[in-house]
Parts: structure tokens; C-alpha cells; sequence
């Protein structure tokens, strides 16, 4: 029995300590697994205390915040005592290291465009609308008008109905289909209550789209009513039609208020911006500018074309009319033309002002919507669609944009909405005032190939990149490794005392993608160290390498071939471009006259060949004489006597010439005079 007692009371005596031993164990492999899993570099136990210990000497950890989950709402402040950090303070050393470790910028990727260059800011911009919406109707559209209010509703003619579109909902919602024959004109009020709309039965009706009934019927044209618009004050109607007269309506008496009687074709477009003010466009050829308060146009453009289209500035100053295959550009305060835009080669059939009165657009039979720049009238992009376009509309900020084709097609393209910057959701915290709560790090997820180049494998992130499997399906991103490569000055280190396995790879890579204009530049640096490497011991490598470097030489031969064909063939073509562009009977050589002491020097320059021969300075004078028309030959007595003049070359010098006396620009016209006569 004493034994036993003795044995208990030495069991008694160890537990503790073994308690003790065994939690200071868990302790410690918790640590280690902490610090090995923050040291990604590799780095030891001694460099990560060190950081962490210089970190924390500049009150690295009073910032931070505490992994533990009992402190996860919580930040670390300014002031706590530092025994609530001890707590933690071996996986605030992981935490920190993790969180703090130098941020590495990705590997930029080479990225190519599809046209060989990157998109201008135009061609961005119109890019940037939504997959567009189409309708298919059952007859031609034509005409699109888009309400400038809320609810953004569209109203297109086409068939012997008028339908409504939500632009939002981006679907149908409405049909006024009171007409017998086809619509044309569909028009919204200002406020986006009132429809009016002309069509082939003659009659301009005006819709109420809260009951979709026709609140005025106005009867007067003996022809088709092609375009009908309200006037800014939206009490008054003005139609226009193809019986060449324009009529005023007024809505509250429903009555004509008075007929412009200028044109002398059909009238297809018009602009009412004020009830006194208006603007038609004819088949005549001509735009009328007129004054409710006068009888007789105030002022008639010419435009050449029949014109299908018009559009006005908000400033009223600018005017474009469209027809044919132009859009001119007219200043109204001076009359003139400003521009003539013509880059469809079908007909024009409508323009409109966009981006706030800062772009044209024009869209054609061409099946293409031209953008043009306000300021320097040059096209900057192109939108192209699948059937000739009758009509389309824009609104001024250009969010929605609405096409009316021939084949009855209606396209809906509506621009992106910019991205919302939110503010992350904070937590619940309980702060005294003054407190500074400090972001919390994101940790970098990085690629293999990035990881790779971080700690400096280099080989190895090569190895990754030039695999089949990778660079196959992605080769741009091996080319950027060899480009990053080159940067770092590592390459000749990546390629060099390779065995074939892991060199076959790249030299099938590189055999592959070669003749790719995109990585051309840049494999051939590859190209170029991998000679230097291998070059020397080229008898020495294995049959499969030196056969991928003979097709390298291959190709090399006949790219060579190729750009002296080229270089040929565009030698040719400048001789027969500069043959072209010259004009019978007209030489295009630049002459330059010029004196040097007693003799004035004619240099005949840009010119293909020197033909003929040049005897003496009488000729050249009897040919100023006679061709260059002057009337005063005893004014130059001493040209006559002059003899002695030669060619060297292209140069022509006139000896022995009296330089004081001598008039440069006679002997320069003289000079060319000859020079085309003898080519002649």
C-alpha cells in the first residue's frame, strides 16, 4: 500500500509539468504553421522575427487588426494596452508578414486589336451601347422619332400603323392604326402627350397617347403628307407634303393658319424649332428658310441632291441638308457652306445631331450610320447594319439609339450604364471619437506563371508558360514572359544548359509562332540569344533540336525572299503612282533658283528623269519671250548676249550672268518651260 501511495504522489507530481509541456507544443506548431504559411519567399523563422520586430518598433501592431475570432469585429487602436496584443502576438507576426509583403505588379500581358491598332475614343463610344433589341415589322420603316421625356417612348411609321416602344422595357406597347394607307412622320410633343402624323391619304392626324384617340383630323393637302412637326409651343401643327406646300394648323380652332408656297417638287422633311420660324427641304434640290411673319422665304439654299433630310443646331445657326450621297454643312448667319460631308455611296436618307450637338451622324441606303466630328467635319467611326436605313433618331446624350430599316426591321441600342462606385458595407463598431479605423489589406492572388517570376524561378515560370497545354490556347501570354524576360535581363540565364526536353518546347514554340506578325519582334530576340547560346556546339545537340533550328533558317530565307519582292514590287508602285498623278502636258518637278557668285543656279528637284538639251541662254530666252508672255524684252538686253549654259545632273547653271540684274523667277519659269517642251 505505501508503494502504491508513493507511485500516485509521483504521477501527482509530473502532471502538471506534462500539462504544461504539452500546451507549449501546441503553441509552437501553431506558430510554426502560421510563419510557414505567411513566408511564401521562402524566408526563415530568424527573418520573419526580424521583420516583425522592426515592423512593431514603429507601432506596427497597434494598427492592426487581431485574427483571433473573438476580436474579429473589433480593430486595434491607438492606446490599448499592449498586453491585449500578447495575446495574439505570434499570429499578428504571420498576420502583418502576410498583409505587408511587398506588392508585385502583374506580368502585363501583350494584348493585340483586331485592325493591328487600339481604338480611337470615337469608336470606344459607340461601342459602349448594349446588345441591340430588334423588332421585325411588316413593311419598310419610315420614320423613328424618340420622346425627349419620361416615359422614353419611340414612335415608328410603318404599314398603315404607327407603333409605340418602351425604351426602357425595350418593348412594344401601343398601335394607333387608325389610317387606310401608309403613315408617315410620326411626331412627338414636346411634353410627350401628343402624337401628330401625316401618311398617303392626305390628312394630318394629331393622337392623345393617354386614350390613343385622334383628338384632331386636319384635311387641306391634295397629296401625300410626308413630315409633320409641332412647333416649340406645341399649340400649333406644321405638315409638310409631297403637294410642294407647307400648311400651319392650329390645334385649338382646328384650322389652317396659313400656306408657304415656294417650292416646286414634293416636300419630304422639315424643321419647326419655333412657330415663326421653319425650315423645309425639297425634291427641288433646295431648303426654304421661312418667317410666319412674311410671304416669301427669308432666305433658299441650293443643295444639288434631292434633299431627304434635314437637321438644325440648337444655336440655330448651323443647318445640314442631306441628299444624294452629301451632307452639306450650312452657316445660316453668312449663307455659306461650312463642309460637304460625302462618305456613303448609296443615297442619304437622314441626319441628326448627337452628343450634345457635338457629332453628325447620317445614315445611308448603304446600310451604314456615318459619324462625323463637329469641328473638324471628319468621319471618326462608321456603324454598320443588316438592311438599307430609311430613319433613325438618337437622343441628344445619346442613350438611346433607334434604326428603322427597309426591310421593316427596327433596331433598339441602348448605351451602358456607368458603373456605381459602393462603399463597403461597415461593420458594427463600437468607436470613441478620434478613432482611426484602418483598412484591412486584400491579399494578392497572383498567377503560377506571376508566383513563379516572384520568387525568381525563372526557368521555371518559362517551363509553365511554353507548356502545349498553355501556350496553345493563350500564346500571347508566353510572349509576354520572354518580353518580361528581357526586361529583367534574365533571358540568356532561362535559356541557356538546357537538355532537349525541356529545349524542344521552345524551339516548337517559337517555330510556330514565328511567322505571326503579332510576336514576330519579340521571338526573334528570343531567336537571336538561343544562337549565341547554342550556336557554338550546334554539332554536338541532338538531331531533333538542330532540325527545329534548320526550319528557323528556312523560314528566315524566305521571309528575306519576300521582302525583296515587296521592296520591288513598291519601287514599282511609286514609279506608277508618280506617273499617274502627273497631269499631260504638266511637269511636276520643283524648281529652285537660286544665286551663287557670277552664276545663277536652276535645281531641278523630285523629278524621274532629265531629258533634252539645253544649248544656250537664247533659247531660253526666246522662250520666255514667247510663253511666259513678256511684253518688255529690252527690259533684260543683257540675257541676250549671254551664251554658256550647261547641265550638270539636275542642275542647270546660267554662266557669266550679271547676278544684281538678274530676275530669279523668269529664268525659273523659263527653265520648266524648256524642261517640258523636251520631254513632250
Amino acid at each position: 500500500m505505501v508503494e502504491i501511495k508513493a507511485q500516485m504522489t509521483t504521477l501527482d507530481y509530473f502532471a502538471p509539468l506534462i500539462v504544461f509541456v504539452l500546451f507549449f507544443l501546441i503553441i509552437f506548431i501553431i506558430s510554426a504553421t502560421c510563419i510557414l504559411w505567411c513566408c511564401i519567399g521562402k524566408e526563415d523563422e530568424q527573418t520573419v522575427f526580424s521583420k516583425a520586430k522592426k515592423e512593431d518598433s514603429e507601432g506596427f501592431f497597434l494598427h492592426r487588426k487581431c485574427p483571433f475570432r473573438s476580436f474579429q469585429q473589433n480593430y486595434v487602436y491607438y492606446g490599448i494596452p499592449v498586453d491585449q496584443i500578447e495575446i495574439c502576438f505570434v499570429f499578428l507576426i504571420a498576420y502583418a508578414m502576410r498583409n505587408n509583403m511587398s506588392y508585385f505588379k502583374e506580368t502585363e500581358i501583350i494584348s493585340y486589336y483586331p485592325g493591328g491598332r487600339p481604338p480611337t475614343d470615337e469608336e470606344v463610344y459607340f461601342q459602349s451601347f448594349k446588345f441591340p433589341v430588334t423588332f421585325e415589322e411588316v413593311a419598310p420603316i419610315t420614320d423613328v422619332d424618340l420622346c425627349a421625356v419620361e416615359p422614353y417612348r419611340c414612335a415608328v411609321s410603318c404599314s398603315t400603323k404607327v407603333q409605340l416602344y418602351d425604351c426602357k422595357a425595350m418593348q412594344q406597347t401601343q398601335t394607333l392604326g387608325n389610317f387606310r394607307r401608309t403613315a408617315y412622320g410620326g411626331s412627338f410633343r414636346n411634353d410627350g402627350r401628343l402624337l401628330v402624323a401625316g401618311g398617303e391619304d392626305k390628312k394630318v392626324k394629331v393622337f392623345n397617347l393617354d386614350t390613343l384617340s385622334i383628338s384632331r383630323c386636319f384635311e387641306g393637302h391634295t397629296c401625300s403628307v410626308r413630315a409633320c412637326k409641332f412647333t416649340s409651343t406645341g399649340y400649333k401643327v406644321v405638315s409638310f407634303s409631297d403637294d410642294a406646300t407647307i400648311k400651319l394648323w392650329d390645334l385649338g380652332s382646328e384650322s389652317l393658319c396659313r400656306d408657304f408656297l415656294s417650292h416646286k417638287d414634293g416636300i419630304r422633311c422639315g424643321v419647326c424649332r419655333d412657330e415663326n420660324f421653319i425650315i423645309s427641304g425639297s425634291y427641288d434640290h433646295t431648303v426654304c428658310l421661312w418667317d410666319n411673319r412674311q410671304q416669301n422665304p427669308v432666305m433658299q439654299l441650293e443643295h444639288s441632291f434631292p434633299i431627304e433630310s434635314v437637321a438644325l443646331h440648337i444655336n440655330d445657326s448651323m443647318l445640314l441638308t442631306a441628299g444624294g450621297t452629301v451632307v452639306t454643312v450650312w452657316d445660316l448667319v453668312a449663307g455659306k457652306v461650312l463642309a460637304k460631308l460625302s462618305q456613303h455611296h448609296k443615297t442619304i436618307t437622314c441626319v441628326r445631331f448627337c452628343t450634345s450637338y457635338k457629332r453628325i451622324l447620317s445614315g445611308s441606303l448603304d446600310r451604314h450610320i456615318k459619324v462625323y466630328d463637329l469641328n473638324s467635319f471628319s468621319n471618326v467611326h462608321s456603324i454598320e447594319y443588316p438592311s438599307p436605313i430609311l430613319s433613325f433618331d438618337i437622343k441628344s446624350d445619346d442613350r438611346y439609339l433607334v434604326v428603322g430599316m427597309n426591310s421593316g426591321l427596327v433596331s433598339f441600342k441602348e448605351r451602358k450604364a456607368k458603373a456605381k462606385t459602393v462603399s463597403k458595407k461597415s461593420r458594427k463598431l463600437q468607436m470613441r471619437k478620434f478613432d482611426v479605423v484602418v483598412p484591412r489589406d486584400e491579399r494578392q492572388w497572383l498567377p503560377k506563371h506571376d508566383f513563379m517570376l516572384k520568387t525568381f524561378e525563372h526557368r521555371a515560370a518559362l517551363d509553365y508558360v511554353i507548356k502545349p497545354s498553355q501556350s496553345n490556347k493563350k500564346p500571347e501570354v508566353a510572349v509576354s514572359i520572354f518580353l518580361e524576360l528581357i526586361r529583367r535581363g534574365a533571358l540568356i540565364k532561362a535559356l541557356r544548359k538546357r537538355p532537349e526536353v525541356e529545349l524542344m518546347p521552345i524551339l516548337k514554340f517559337i517555330n510556330k509562332f514565328l511567322n505571326n506578325v503579332r510576336f514576330t519582334e519579340i521571338l526573334l530576340t528570343v531567336v537571336e540569344k538561343l544562337l549565341d547560346i547554342y550556336g557554338p556546339a550546334m554539332l554536338e545537340l541532338s538531331e531533333n533540336v538542330r532540325h527545329e533550328f534548320k526550319k528557323m533558317k528556312h523560314f528566315m530565307n524566305a521571309e528575306a525572299q519576300q521582302l525583296k519582292k515587296i521592296a520591288c514590287a513598291t519601287g514599282t508602285l511609286s514609279v506608277v503612282l508618280a506617273l499617274a498623278r502627273e497631269k499631260p502636258g504638266e511637269s511636276k518637278m520643283e524648281i529652285e533658283c537660286t544665286i551663287e557668285g557670277k552664276e545663277v543656279v536652276v535645281e531641278l528637284k523630285n523629278d524621274l528623269s532629265i531629258t533634252g538639251n539645253l544649248h544656250s541662254v537664247d533659247q531660253y530666252l526666246n522662250l520666255k519671250l514667247n510663253d511666259v508672255s513678256i511684253s518688255d524684252p529690252e527690259k533684260y538686253p543683257h540675257l541676250v548676249s549671254v551664251k554658256n549654259c550647261f547641265i550638270r545632273g539636275s542642275v542647270v547653271r546660267y554662266v557669266h550672268l550679271p547676278a544684281d540684274e538678274v530676275d530669279t523667277q523668269l529664268l525659273q519659269d523659263a527653265t520648266r518651260k524648256e524642261h517640258m517642251l523636251s520631254r513632250k
